[in-house]
């Protein structure tokens, strides 16, 4: 009896090491200052039938013909005693890691001590024209931050 309950105890601590890092909110620390919190990608298609709002297809990057915009959504902590300027980068891959085109914006003023939440629209119409050649192959995106 005592050799199942070790076992068992056993192969959930296991699991729990092999997978409680798994989860989106874990914090992914990029500098003493700042780190990003959290982060997901989302899949929108275009409005149709005259209808004014877009719709969201699903989560990651999916590839058919109705989507036409990736939502990269986030939350960014500040862990500096100041307010920060930082600069965040999107440089996006496809399946064999062949970088593909990048994007940047700026998010200015962040109060110290604060998380902030930020989204990003990457449209195959309004980008750079290495991207909307290669809007369908993005599979992965790295997001960087620096201080600015």
């Amino acid at each position: 009896m005592n050799k199942k309950l070790i076992t068992i105890g056993m192969s959930l601590i296991i699991l729990l090491v092999v997978y409680g890092g798994c989860t989106e909110k874990q914090p992914i620390s990029v500098d003493d200052n700042f780190e990003l919190v959290s982060y997901s990608v989302e899949s929108w298609k275009d409005r149709t039938n005259g209808s004014q709002e877009i719709q969201k297809i699903g989560d990651g990057f999916l590839h058919n013909n109705s989507v036409n915009e990736y939502r990269i959504i986030g939350i960014i902590r500040n862990k500096s005693e100041q307010n920060v300027d930082i600069n965040l980068t999107m440089k996006f891959y496809d399946i064999q890691d062949i970088y593909l085109d990048s994007a940047s914006v700026i998010l200015s003023n962040i109060s110290h001590l604060l998380d902030l939440s930020f989204s990003y629209e990457v449209n195959n119409n309004v980008f750079s024209s290495n991207y909307i050649e290669n809007f369908d192959k993005v599979e992965k995106v790295l997001i960087e931050l620096k201080e600015k």
